[in-house]
């Protein structure tokens, strides 16, 4: 949304997931020389406090952008989340709200910057509004058909495509889920007739091939994160576009 006239960092790699990375030395090097540190929050970084502790030791300014964005009183209304889940940026038009966050915190840190990049932000915002029509769109004849995925974090996409969240793979990011539970898994999956499972290039596959070979499917990969030099999802909109062909094909 600024071009060069915000130097951004991001301390989760390609192939990192928010939910099972450790900050290094590095890292906390990083966030106490930045300006501003810029989180999602709502429970999604669980080492968020060890990086505050570096951030709190300088002149850095923290800000959880998705409690700020969402929580009583916010932008968004607190109505817009499900249940606990963090996985707020994977609707385009949650996005948007987001984003808004975003320009306000960064108008905090350096006056002046929102209104010179006032037409960037705009044509970003543009961008995802079409993005979020273009879900909507995705599946006409498919409204309410349940979808399993690794864990929780496309509720909020499927739910923008008009698509449930029948089940999960793990119901704790990170954490391999049981014989019994993976039992019921494999006969959700037979119940709703989905042959695709999915996993996550940040996470182990394990159990995604162990359900795969059960109902005679196959794996595919969708993704929550991108990142920058990741093929098809380098950007926001690119990966969202990845999920939404992954999704065309598993119904």
């Amino acid at each position: 949304m600024y071009g060069d006239a915000v130097d951004v960092t991001c301390l989760l790699k390609p192939g990192m997931s928010p939910h099972t990375y450790e900050p290094t030395p590095e890292d906390m090097v990083t966030v106490s020389q930045a300006d501003v540190f810029l989180s999602v929050g709502l429970g999604l970084e669980e080492w968020i406090e060890k990086i505050a502790q570096a951030a709190g030791s300088g002149h850095v300014q923290s800000h959880a952008i998705g409690e700020e964005t969402f929580a009583p009183g916010g932008q968004g209304s607190h109505d817009m989340l499900i249940g606990d889940n963090p996985h707020v940026w994977m609707d385009p038009v949650l996005a948007i709200l987001m984003c808004r966050q975003i320009a306000r915190d960064l108008e905090q840190a350096r006056p002046g910057l929102g209104s010179a990049s006032a037409s960037r932000i705009a044509a970003y915002e543009a961008q995802l509004q079409a993005l979020g029509k273009e879900c909507e769109a995705a599946f006409p004849d498919k409204k309410g058909k349940g979808v399993v995925t690794f864990h929780n974090a496309y509720t909020y996409m499927l739910k923008r495509c008009g698509l449930t969240q029948a089940a999960v793979i793990e119901e704790f990011p990170g954490k391999e889920p049981s014989a019994a539970y993976l039992e019921d898994l494999v006969k959700t999956m037979r119940k709703i007739n989905q042959h695709i499972i999915f996993a996550e290039p940040q996470l182990s596959d394990k159990a995604a091939r162990v359900i795969a070979q059960e109902i005679d499917g196959r794996v595919e990969i969708m993704d929550d994160t991108g990142g920058e030099n990741v093929p098809e999802r380098d950007t926001y909109v690119k990966m969202i576009r990845y999920n939404l062909a992954k999704l065309r094909d598993a119904l």
